[in-house]
């Protein structure tokens, strides 16, 4: 890629898929639908509000056609995302025993759209340090306009949501642990780790904010060359624990803004609507309810709702049942587990990579990020959690770390198109 492409070929390349991929992210943050008295089936139909989102799946659809981008795809399908594609091509399958079908088909194309192009991205990007650069400001670019947005609707600096500050916890820590491992300069990464910062500030939530400090954990407990020290881990955690715990009220006031003592035993309400999801996983077990539109279908507290489940794994097992949760287990734990081994074998740029993609996980327990449909803050973190199958080697993938201490970059110029 770097031989049969000049930098400014490639960076306007980079610039064009993009605003491609933005487009989604962009209607949803300006053409915000009125929930108000807004009907159920409403949540789960195709209609013209979802009409930009149509467009630029197609457009990614058609760039996918390049034949550089189908060997991106193949690389996707080959690498440690395999399982995650084999998930939602179960979710689209879902389709046939779904309330809403083509709802399921529209969402599930969307997100393997989505997941593939953002392989292609990081693909004509070409360079490891270079992708984790990209994603750093992607991210804060994705969570600048959102709270740009509701500052203007809504008015005030603080904007409670778990949307745009999700983001900039998975982009701070990116940005963080790539200075940690020198991986990427403080002054490469400044503007996109402040802003970040500041959407988890200033976005108020609880969920970002115990995210943001467990990725700062995991950076702390990692030396500058080596793996992480899990005993360091778990003294710098037992720390963190007798100061929250002893020190509550004390800490509260910044770690959960808003927030009283007993909103935080109960997980702000959230302890009832899991229950109540968690009975209506149980009616369909096996498959689900169908993907995307499933959660949105059931009564929860005693009403029908459109909220979702708020749970990742919660809302993946009401939408595809036990199969569908366990295609999903399996392909985050893949690509973990590729990611902790290429840091243990020297790979500099793995370790970021797998503390953003922890800290978005540990976010989606809160706030669906990946798998129960796409949202805003999906795209951006499926670029993370396709940089393994883009950047890494199967070198990775089967060698012991004792045997092949080698960087990606070191190999990839032997791997011409």
């Amino acid at each position: 890629m770097r031989n049969d492409l000049s930098s400014s070929s490639r960076l306007k390349d980079v610039l064009v898929l993009s605003l491609i991929a933005y487009l989604p992210i962009s209607r949803a943050v300006l053409f915000v639908r009125n929930s108000t008295n807004r009907p159920l089936d409403g949540y789960s139909t195709v209609d013209m509000q979802n009409a930009i989102n149509i467009a630029a799946t197609v457009l990614m659809m058609a760039f996918l056609l390049r034949p550089r981008a189908r060997f991106s795809v193949l690389r996707v399908l080959r690498g440690p995302t395999q399982w995650l594609v084999v998930y939602h091509v179960f979710c689209l399958l879902s389709c046939l025993w779904a309330t809403s079908p083509l709802y399921v088909v529209y969402r599930a194309i969307e997100c393997i759209v989505i997941l593939f192009f953002m392989g292609y991205i990081l693909d004509v990007i070409g360079d490891p340090r270079d992708g984790i650069l990209y994603l750093c400001r992607l991210s804060a670019l994705t969570s600048l306009l959102p709270y740009l947005s509701q500052v203007v609707r809504n008015g005030g600096l603080f904007q409670h949501t778990n949307s745009f500050s999700t983001c900039g916890a998975f982009g701070a820590v990116l940005a963080l642990a790539s200075i940690k491992r020198g991986v990427l300069r403080f002054s490469e990464v400044k503007y996109s780790l402040l802003i970040c910062l500041a959407a988890v500030v200033f976005g108020t939530s609880s969920a970002s904010n115990i995210s943001l400090i467990i990725g700062v954990l995991m950076i702390a407990a990692a030396p500058k060359q080596r793996v992480v020290s899990v005993a360091r881990l778990l003294v710098l955690s037992v720390i963190m624990f007798l100061v929250v715990t002893r020190g509550v009220e004390v800490v509260r006031p910044y770690v959960f803004p808003g927030k009283t003592t007993e909103n935080i035993r109960s997980l702000r309400g959230r302890i009832s609507l899991y229950r109540d999801f968690w009975e209506a996983f149980q009616e369909h077990p096996v498959a689900g309810r169908g993907f995307a539109s499933g959660e949105r279908s059931v009564e929860v507290l005693g009403r029908a709702t459109v909220n979702s489940a708020h749970n990742a794994i919660l809302s993946v097992a009401v939408n595809t049942g036990t199969i569908g949760l366990l295609f999903f287990c399996v392909g985050l734990y893949s690509i973990a587990l590729i990611l902790y081994r290429a840091d243990r074998m020297g790979d500099g740029v793995a370790y970021p990579i797998l503390v953003a993609l922890v800290v978005g996980l540990v976010n989606s327990m809160s706030y669906p990020l990946i798998g129960s449909e796409w949202r805003y803050a999906t795209t951006p973190f499926l670029g993370i959690v396709t940089y393994a199958s883009i950047f890494l080697t199967p070198v990775h993938y089967t060698v012991r770390s004792e045997l092949a201490p080698l960087w990606y970059g070191e190999l990839s110029d032997s791997t011409e198109l």
